[in-house]
């Protein structure tokens, strides 16, 4: 079951998520960030992914759904630190063309 944590910094929030980003556990994340894409300082929204292994149909449907409404809303959403697997899927989908991803 996938976990998530936030934290913020001055026009930043920084998404942790740890675990599989799958249907299961989409609703509360969810939930949770609509609240950083709504009136708010916030201009980046930063998902740090280095703690993800898997992530299913519904995941990316979600991080495509978070990067059409952040752009519609003048932010910016970047990943940062996709594991190998994730990477790997990104890659094979070519969705590192549509997301600006951030590797060391």
């Amino acid at each position: 079951m996938g976990q998530f944590s936030f934290h913020e910094d001055e026009k930043t929030v920084i998404i942790r998520l740890e675990g599989e980003l799958v249907m299961e556990t989409l609703h509360d994340l969810r939930n949770e960030t609509n609240l950083f894409l709504g009136d708010n300082e916030y201009e980046n929204i930063d998902i740090d992914m280095s703690g993800v292994p898997f992530m299913d149909s519904s995941g990316i449907g979600f991080l495509i759904g978070m990067q059409k409404h952040a752009t519609e809303l003048g932010k910016k959403v970047r990943l940062l630190q996709p594991s190998l697997p994730i990477s790997k899927l990104f890659a094979m989908l070519k969705l590192d063309e549509f997301f600006e991803i951030i590797r060391d």
